[in-house]
């Protein structure tokens, strides 16, 4: 997409060989996108808090209802979830103010 993004104001995708969709790049972003995905990193000397610390992440992350996040890997140290329903500026303001 980013190639598209600097040669190109309009896009066409197609599927089984026919003409699907033709429109602006922020035209297609709003329509077919699926949400965005953010991962999670902590960092501690120890790996029990590490993996205590991220528990607690994933628990509050799961507890927001006004998003829709589902949880896609966690490890002691890190997590991967796919959030719906929401703008970047939404998920960074939530984080920013329960760090």
């Amino acid at each position: 997409m980013d190639e598209c993004k600097r040669i190109c104001n309009r896009l066409t995708i197609m599927a089984n060989g026919q003409l699907a969709c033709l429109g602006t790049i922020q035209h297609l972003k709003s329509k077919f996108r699926q949400g965005y995905t953010i991962e999670i990193k902590v960092r501690s000397t120890d790996n029990d808090l590490n993996a205590t610390t991220m528990q607690n992440v994933q628990s509050f992350l799961l507890s927001q209802k006004q998003y829709q996040i589902e949880v896609k890997e966690t490890t002691q140290s890190t997590g991967l979830f796919q959030v719906v329903g929401s703008t970047p500026a939404e998920l960074f303001q939530l984080l920013e103010e329960h760090k």
